[in-house]
């Protein structure tokens, strides 16, 4: 029963990646390809803050997602600037970098990781962490909704499926991909920070570029921008714009 419930504990953390994932491939197409990475800066400072300096694991988990937030940052403005296979080598980039130095630095433990994460809320049943990742999910999802059915959701579906129209009607592109992209950045810390403490340990393999692909391929495979149960009130709002 604990292999099942770990498994379903899983599938509910990559749901939440996935979905935050989707808000810059799938609503802005904007191809990364260091979503991975911005998980495993959420993940490394939740074990780093909560194993050395014995940190609270929310306040932990709250820096995690701050970090991953200026990381994503940092790449999001240059690759803002940037489409297409341009933007896949920034952020292709961008996800070696994070990867190398967390198995080279011995601040993130090099090749044996960080091990003896704290749990959250001191919890360590299989039940209990099934538990509070529905709620990481949950929340996840709640962000999700409200950004795609605002009209911040319209100007990147706009932008999507034509950036040109989008600057014609007085959008500002560069901030909108900026801003989706801190977001997604943000969210992905967030979970890894969970995903820390779900394992009790964080190494640079579960964070490399082969874990972004597989996002990629469950993002691919699941429908990007397509989650059916606000996709007809999309449509009544944009068919009330038109």
């Amino acid at each position: 029963m604990d292999y099942y419930l770990f498994v379903m504990t899983l599938a509910l953390i990559n749901l939440a990646l996935v979905l935050s994932f989707d808000l810059v491939i799938g609503w802005a197409h904007l191809f990364s390809l260091a979503h991975a990475g911005f998980v495993g800066v959420g993940a490394y400072s939740v074990a780093i803050l909560s194993t050395r300096y014995g940190w609270p694991m929310p306040i932990c988990i709250g820096a995690g997602t701050f970090l991953a937030a200026v990381f994503t940052m940092v790449v999001s403005i240059p690759a803002a600037r940037v489409r297409d296979d341009y933007l896949v080598v920034a952020t292709l980039g961008l996800q070696m970098i994070l990867t190398s130095y967390a198995v080279n630095s011995q601040f993130t433990g090099g090749d044996a990781g960080v091990a003896n994460v704290p749990s959250l809320f001191g919890v360590d049943s299989r039940w209990g962490k099934l538990g509070i990742s529905a709620v990481f999910v949950a929340a996840v999802a709640i962000v999700y909704l409200r950004l795609v059915r605002s009209s911040f959701g319209r100007s990147l579906h706009i932008i999507r499926e034509e950036e040109v129209t989008a600057k014609s009607m007085g959008r500002n592109v560069f901030a909108i991909k900026v801003s989706v992209f801190l977001i997604s950045g943000a969210l992905a810390g967030f979970v890894g920070g969970f995903y820390a403490s779900f394992l009790n340990y964080v190494s640079a393999d579960f964070f490399n570029i082969f874990v972004t692909v597989q996002l990629l391929t469950m993002l691919i495979v699941g429908g990007m921008a397509s989650f059916f149960w606000w996709h007809r009130d999309w449509h009544r709002h944009h068919d009330a714009l038109a």
